[in-house]
């Protein structure tokens, strides 16, 4: 029992209400609205072990303060792990601990922190429940930067729902504590968030309006990493409207900022559409200017697949990555056929039966879920989309 009392009364500053650590101030600055490795300090850098020690002796002294302090970062810790069922255990204790001292900053942050595990769980009436309670506790606290993400959180599911004037007043509220912290990125990040829920929803008008927004923020907090993101991800938007060349300028921009191997696949997708458009509108020489691209790009991205295989330290995030944007990519987009006129529509429909086979199977990118057997198959039918079977399957579909 010494022992443990040592570790812990040693730790003397851990006894002050700044020890309270909290998922909205230590987030990943990547994406402060789903992950948790953000930069620690305090108690929490320390093991599982040692705040599970930590929080037995402050409960068998009676220091509610060391119990909520320490009740917190195990919650953390086991959010951070997936289990919720421990996570909002913990929670729960941290958040009766704090309410025994009458501490409203600390009971408004784990309400927020168990909206957020509730959130994490898509309990969404439970989510916003506890997101609101914390949100009128912090009414007349100084802390934007919680208030922000909280709201910023609250705007996400209200979005989802589409409940557009809770949305856009939680939209409001994040976006003035975003500024009044001083945090470009947290704001850019949200913005980034909303656009990826609108591409969802097949509203790219909305979509382009928030990456913009992103773009802008991002670009004054001189974030490269997520302006590269948020390019991509307009990209995509234009993509899925079928502005191929547009797409391309985009996808271009994400690679100048952060030279990713999704981004230079979705390039080489891209170089094929502008051919196969191309082809059937008799522009041969744009046809064949970007097949070559085309061809000088897939042998290049088939040595740095061969490289990446040998070392891939970033498995995890580009797995998630890559999800992504095939999820954005399969969403069915309403508006593609508003934007294409009576002639672009007539040479649609006169593509080639082997085009509509290769674009049914075609899911999102061309090479990143497909079996081997598939792409195999895949790239057999590409051949055949060589200038003069295209000339060929053109005229026959006008004699029909």
């Amino acid at each position: 029992m010494a022992d443990i009392c040592l570790s812990f009364c040693n730790d003397a500053r851990a006894q002050n209400g700044e020890d309270v650590l909290s998922v909205f101030e230590y987030w990943d600055t990547q994406n402060p609205f789903e992950d948790l490795k953000g930069k620690r300090k305090g108690p929490l850098k320390e093991s599982q072990a040692f705040n599970e020690r930590r929080l037995k002796t402050a409960e068998a002294t009676g220091n509610n303060r060391a119990v909520g302090i320490a009740a917190n970062n195990l919650a953390i810790v086991w959010l951070e792990k997936g289990d919720f069922e421990k996570a909002i255990f913990y929670a729960q204790k941290s958040l009766q601990a704090f309410e025994r001292i009458n501490d409203p900053r600390a009971v408004a942050v784990i309400t927020g922190e168990i909206g957020y595990i509730y959130d994490k769980l898509n309990d969404d009436a439970k989510a916003l429940t506890y997101y609101n309670d914390a949100l009128a506790g912090l009414d007349k606290i100084k802390a934007p930067k919680i208030v922000a993400a909280i709201a910023g959180n609250q705007s996400i599911i209200y979005f989802e729902k589409s409940d557009s004037v809770n949305a856009n007043k939680s939209v409001l509220l994040a976006g003035k504590n975003f500024q009044l912290a001083n945090d470009k990125t947290g704001e850019g990040n949200l913005h980034l968030k909303l656009g990826e829920i609108f591409v969802q929803k097949n509203n790219s008008v909305k979509a382009i309006r928030s990456f913009e927004k992103a773009l802008v923020l991002f670009k004054e907090a001189q974030n490269k990493k997520l302006s590269a993101i948020a390019n991509r991800n307009m990209g995509i938007v234009y993509f899925k409207k079928g502005d191929y060349e547009k797409a391309l300028q985009f996808f271009e921009k994400s690679i100048a900022d952060d030279k990713q191997l999704l981004v230079q696949k979705l390039i080489k997708d891209t170089y094929l559409k502008i051919v196969t458009v191309s082809s059937f509108k008799k522009d041969f020489e744009k046809a064949d200017s970007y097949h070559e691209k085309y061809r000088n790009l897939k042998s290049t991205l088939a040595d740095l697949e061969k490289v990446k295989k040998q070392s891939s330290s970033n498995l995890e995030e580009e797995v998630a990555q890559k999800e992504k944007i095939i999820f954005l990519l399969s969403q069915q987009n309403a508006e593609q056929n508003k934007i294409l006129t009576l002639q672009d529509y007539e040479l649609s429909q006169q593509l080639t039966a082997t085009e509509i086979e290769r674009q049914s199977k075609e899911k999102a990118l061309e090479e990143l879920s497909l079996t081997s057997q598939q792409k195999a198959e895949k790239e057999k039918q590409v051949q055949l989309l060589s200038k003069e079977k295209a000339l060929q399957e053109l005229e026959l579909s006008k004699k029909n």
